[in-house]
C-alpha cells in the first residue's frame, strides 16, 4: 500500500492526553499483573519477583521515552509498523514485522477474554476448569465469546466510544489496585515474609531476577504501554498527548 493511499484514510481525532494515559495504563494492567503474581513465585520467589517488576519497569521506561518521541514525529495509528516502514522500507523486514504485529493484535483480545472469564468463574462456578487451565464448554466458551464480541463492538462503533468505555474500565482497575494494596498492607502484611521464604530473599540467585522477566508475565504486562502509541493517529494533539500519556502510564 502506498503512502499516498495510507494518508487518504481519515480517522476521528478525539482522544486527549488523559485518554492516551488511560489506554497505556490499562494495556499494562490487564491479566498479566494478576497472573504474574502466581507465576513469578516459580522463577524468582515471592520476594525476588518484586525486584523483577522494578527492573522491567526501568527497561520499559527507556522504551517508552524512545517510542513517545517517535510517536510525536510520526503520529499515525499502528505506529510500530510505520516506524519500520520509514527506516527499512516496505519489503522483507516490514512485511514480517507487520505480520508479527497482526498476530499479536489478533491473539491478545481472546487471551484477555479467556482471562476475564476465569476471573468471573470465582463468582459464577462452572466457567473455568482450574485443574486443566481451560474454559469449561459450552458455558465458559460462550461467555468468553460474548466478552470478545463486546470488545469488537466497542471498537467498531468508534474511538470516541472506546475512549469513554476504556476510561470507565481503567478507573475501576485503579480503584481495585488501590483497595488491594490498602487491604494487603493493613491485614496481611508482615515484613518478615520477605526473608522467610525458602532460600531467603533471592532463593534462586540474582540471575533469576532477569530470567523471570518473560515467563512470569512481567514483559507481557509492561509491553501494553504501546497501546497508547497505537492510537496516536486518533489523538487531538499527538505531540503533547502521546509523550504525556505514555510516560504517565509507565
Amino acid at each position: 500500500m502506498s503512502e499516498q493511499t495510507v494518508e487518504t484514510v481519515r480517522l476521528r481525532k478525539s482522544l486527549s492526553s488523559l485518554d492516551i494515559f488511560l489506554i497505556s495504563f490499562t494495556g499494562m494492567v490487564g491479566s498479566g499483573w494478576l497472573l504474574g503474581v502466581l507465576a513469578g513465585n516459580e522463577y524468582a520467589g515471592p520476594p525476588g519477583i518484586i525486584v523483577t517488576w522494578v527492573i522491567g519497569g526501568v527497561f520499559f521506561m527507556v522504551l517508552a521515552i524512545i517510542f513517545s518521541e517517535l510517536g510525536t514525529m510520526f503520529p499515525f495509528s499502528g505506529s510500530l509498523v510505520r516506524f519500520n516502514h520509514y527506516s527499512h522500507g516496505p519489503p522483507i523486514s516490514n512485511f514480517f514485522l507487520g505480520w508479527a504485529y497482526l498476530i499479536g493484535a489478533i491473539a491478545t483480545p481472546p487471551v484477555e477474554a479467556a482471562a476475564l472469564t476465569g476471573f468471573i468463574s470465582s463468582f459464577v462456578p462452572g466457567l473455568y476448569n482450574s485443574k486443566v487451565s481451560l474454559l469449561t464448554p459450552p458455558l465458559g466458551v460462550l461467555v468468553a465469546v460474548a466478552i470478545l464480541g463486546t470488545f469488537t463492538f466497542i471498537q467498531y462503533v468508534g474511538v470516541n466510544v472506546f475512549g469513554k468505555a476504556n476510561a470507565g474500565m481503567t478507573w475501576f482497575k485503579i480503584a481495585a489496585i488501590i483497595l488491594t494494596i490498602i487491604f494487603a498492607l493493613s491485614l496481611i502484611f508482615h515484613a518478615s515474609n520477605f526473608f522467610q521464604y525458602r532460600g531467603g530473599f533471592l532463593p534462586y540467585g540474582g540471575s533469576s531476577l532477569f530470567a523471570a522477566l518473560v515467563p512470569s508475565g512481567v514483559v507481557f504486562s509492561y509491553e501494553g504501554f504501546r497501546q497508547g502509541l497505537d492510537y496516536a493517529g486518533e489523538t487531538r494533539n499527538p505531540k503533547r498527548s502521546v509523550p504525556i500519556g505514555m510516560l504517565g502510564g509507565q
